[in-house]
């Protein structure tokens, strides 16, 4: 278990890319060209297989599944062609399925929940024909009903009802 979620942390650390404070100065490009290497080794050495693996072992271990969360996050962000690619990678790995488990088994335990419903967004994300697929996939895994009964459950943590792009009524 502490395997798992550590090499889970390592790897999203791994892929993230540079902050928009490194990106501002000069050599930025070669820190993003870095970055972007980086996701691409990973995709290549299995990275989205591995860590689907780890969190289908170890359900019950919120933080695998939280760090899990991280790593597609930082493996299927972006909406150019790589990202694409990498947001489908993660869907036919069954990144989808991982993550909306995570969702239904960790709903109360904050930091998993939100990385969760950020894993879902970007992996869903995108204007190609096979994003409204990755979209049907997580409503069909139930990821609608989870988010929702989540947001009526807490809608006055205005975190939380913002993290799906909603936010609470006005009183």
């Amino acid at each position: 278990e502490a395997v798992a979620r550590d090499s889970c942390r390592a790897i999203a650390c791994l892929c993230t890319m540079p902050s928009k404070k490194l990106m501002s100065g000069n050599g930025a490009s070669g820190l993003e060209d870095e970055g972007l290497y980086r996701r691409h080794r990973a995709l290549e050495l299995g990275a989205i297989t591995a860590t689907v693996r780890a969190m289908e072992v170890h359900p019950a271990d919120a933080e695998t599944q939280e760090y899990g969360c991280q790593v597609l996050v930082q493996l299927s962000s972006g909406v150019d062609e790589e990202g694409l690619f990498r947001k489908q990678q993660a869907a036919k790995g069954g990144a989808i399925a991982a993550v909306v488990q995570a969702l239904r088994t960790h709903a109360a335990e904050h930091a998993t929940y939100e990385a969760c419903c950020l894993a879902l967004s970007t992996i869903c994300t995108g204007p190609d024909v096979e994003g409204q697929e990755r979209k049907q996939t997580a409503a069909d895994e139930g990821a609608i009903e989870l988010v929702l009964l989540q947001m009526s459950l807490h809608l006055k943590e205005e975190d939380v009802s913002e993290l799906a792009g909603c936010y609470p009524p006005d009183p």
